[in-house]
């Protein structure tokens, strides 16, 4: 399994249901898909880090 790190402003906000990755930088989120076993889950956030690393701080 792949060690990529998810940068800090990318946080699993797990208060609202269905849970969901939110960019702290745009605001942008994403639901996360489940039931899901736990390597599918990381992958899931790595991901959607990929796509806001380079978003830019508000």
């Amino acid at each position: 399994m792949s060690k990529k790190k998810i940068p800090d402003w990318i946080k699993l906000k797990y208060d609202v249901q269905p849970p969901v990755f939110e960019c702290e930088r745009c605001g942008v989120t994403r639901e996360l898909h489940l039931p899901a076993a736990i390597d599918d889950a990381l992958k899931q956030g790595q991901a959607f880090a990929e796509s806001h690393k380079f978003c830019q701080e508000k």
